[in-house]
This record gives structure tokens, C-alpha cells and sequence, in this order.
């Protein structure tokens, strides 16, 4: 376990030597003497690449020698030149052997099948009696050993061109089959959305803005006025209370209701009639803005002690949805 850690240490500490050598920053004398070099065997491997028929296979080993010498590659274009000459060796390389196999004995293919039959122990002579028509039996030898033998030459991992299967796959064909179109519907016309619902029903804010009006007059007979507490809480309903004063300030603004504050502060409201446009003189209007909230309308029916409201209750208004035929459901 002990050798073990220092072999790991060991090992760490050549990658870091390794690593800062890598990074360490090139000398330019070193990177200039490294480049004059490559360019001598550059122009070496060029001249022999011009006179190929007279270069002999031990030049081409002597330029990959040195270039693998001068192999300090701490720079990109070091590695660009090196890179050259080492291409330049390869295809040197490959043209001789190209002139050595046209230059040679041709291939016998005959000799090489006597060669494996002889290691496959593999017999050439017929069997007497044997008829040719009858299928004979054929010995396959020891093909293992032949194997063997090539393992010694390549004890490579498959490449990946093994996976691409069979090269007499049958591929099947596509069959065409025509487009299965679907029926087509009966053409209907859109049902148009009618609006009649809409002008039939009544607007229920003009009708309750004519009701409260109505019920002002008939309070206010006398022009002396009316508690306008009195007149808008509704004890059974805040929301009511709310939407009286909204019906309220419509008939103050069409000027068929006035509000007045006396001098003990009671706020007080009177019904009137509409000014006509053929009247003289000027009408003034003064704005103005009341809150009522839960706790004002709490203390106003407990101060004024209101037990009835002055507005009728008006019943929910039922909202009805759309509908095939029309919004308000008619």
C-alpha cells in the first residue's frame, strides 16, 4: 500500500514537471534554431521528393529520425512544420511502394492457396471411387491457427467499420398506399350570435335611477327635504346602501335632487325639478365626494336609528350567460 502511494506520487509529480514544461514560456533562440532545422529537412525530404526513383527507403527513416529529434513542440507553428515534414516522409513512402509492387514479381494467387491449405492441413487429393455428383464432405482445417498467426501481426480492437453489417441486406420497399381522406362534412352555416335579448331587456340602472327619483318626490312633497342617511341605508343591505348613493348621484348631477348641509351639520336631501334650457339665468353646481364604508353605514342606522329603509329592496338581478342564440340569454 505504501509503494503504491508513492508510485501515485511519483506519477503525480512527472505530470506537473510535464505540464509546467509544456506551459513554460519558448526561448526565441531555442524556437528560431528548432525552425531553421525543420526547414533544412523540409527542403531535404523536397529535393528527394523530386528524385524519387533514386531515394532509397533508409532517407525517408533518417528524415522521420530527425524529425523526430527537433520533436519539442511548444509552439503552433513548430507543430505546423513538423507536421509537413512528417506528411511529406508518408507520401514519400507510399510512392515508393507503389514503384517497388509495379516493379516486382506479379501476385500468385495459386501459390498463396497451396501456402494456407499447407497450414490449414488441408489434403488436395481426391478420394478414388468418388463420384462427382454426390456432395463430398469438406475438411476446413484449423482455421484457428491462422488467426492465430494474424494476431501476432495486429492485436488491435475491432475498428468501427465492423458494425456496419451485412452488405447484401435487402432492403425493403416502401409500399405506396393511397391517402385515406376523410368524408366530407355537410356544410352548415354559423350560427350568428343575435343581439335581441340585449335591446329587449331594459337598462336596470335607468329604471332604478327613475325609482329612487320617484320615491324622493313622494317623500319630499313639501320641498322641506329629507335625511339623506335616512333616505339612502338600507339596514338589510350594505351593498344596496352603496348602489343607492350611485342612483343618488345620478339625480343630483341631472339637477333633480340637491343635498344640503344645515348648521347642526345634518346632511340633508331635497327633490327638484329639472331646469328646462328656455329658462333664464345661470345654474351653479358644487361637486362633491362621501364615503361609505361598513363602519359609516353601521353608525348612520344606529344614530338615526334606522330600522326601515326609505328605497325599497330591490330584488337580485339574475345574470344569464350566452347562449347558442344569443348573451342574455332571450
Amino acid at each position: 500500500m505504501v509503494g503504491t502511494q508513492r508510485r501515485r506520487r511519483r506519477s503525480s509529480d512527472m505530470d506537473d514537471v510535464r505540464r509546467s514544461e509544456v506551459f513554460a514560456a519558448v526561448d526565441p533562440r531555442e524556437k528560431a534554431k528548432i525552425s531553421r532545422d525543420f526547414n533544412a529537412l523540409q527542403s531535404r525530404a523536397d529535393d528527394m521528393r523530386a528524385n524519387l526513383e533514386n531515394v532509397e527507403p533508409g532517407a525517408i527513416i533518417d528524415i522521420l529520425n530527425g524529425a523526430n529529434r527537433l520533436y519539442r513542440v511548444r509552439d503552433t507553428d513548430i507543430a505546423n512544420q513538423d507536421a509537413r515534414v512528417v506528411r511529406e516522409a508518408a507520401e514519400m513512402s507510399a510512392a515508393l511502394l507503389r514503384k517497388q509492387k509495379l516493379g516486382g514479381a506479379s501476385f500468385d494467387v495459386d501459390e498463396l492457396l497451396a501456402k494456407v491449405k499447407r497450414v490449414l492441413e488441408i489434403e488436395d487429393e481426391e478420394e478414388p471411387g468418388s463420384d462427382d455428383e454426390e456432395p463430398r464432405r469438406v475438411k476446413l482445417g484449423s482455421w484457428e491457427t491462422i488467426g492465430w498467426m494474424a494476431a501476432k501481426m495486429s492485436r488491435r480492437a475491432p475498428g468501427i467499420d465492423f458494425l456496419y453489417g451485412p452488405l447484401g441486406v435487402e432492403h425493403t420497399r416502401k409500399e405506396k398506399r393511397a391517402r385515406v381522406r376523410q368524408a366530407v362534412a355537410p356544410e352548415q352555416r354559423p350560427v350568428e350570435v343575435e343581439t335581441q335579448g340585449k335591446a329587449k331587456s331594459a337598462d336596470p340602472t335607468l329604471a332604478n335611477v327613475r325609482s329612487v327619483a320617484k320615491t324622493l318626490h313622494s317623500l319630499d312633497r313639501h320641498g322641506a327635504g329629507v335625511n339623506f342617511f335616512a333616505f339612502v341605508c338600507n339596514p338589510e343591505s350594505f351593498s344596496q346602501t352603496v348602489e343607492n348613493c350611485f342612483y343618488v348621484s345620478f339625480l343630483v348631477r341631472e339637477g333633480r335632487a340637491g343635498i344640503d348641509v344645515a348648521d347642526d351639520g345634518l346632511v340633508r336631501i331635497f327633490a327638484r325639478e329639472p331646469r328646462h334650457e328656455d329658462e333664464e339665468g345661470e345654474s351653479f353646481s358644487h361637486q362633491a365626494v362621501m364615503e361609505m364604508d361598513m363602519a359609516t353605514w353601521r353608525e348612520a342606522i344606529e344614530i338615526f336609528d334606522i330600522r326601515e329603509p326609505l328605497i325599497p329592496t330591490r330584488a337580485p338581478i339574475a345574470t344569464a350567460g350566452p347562449s347558442a342564440t344569443g348573451w342574455y340569454g332571450a
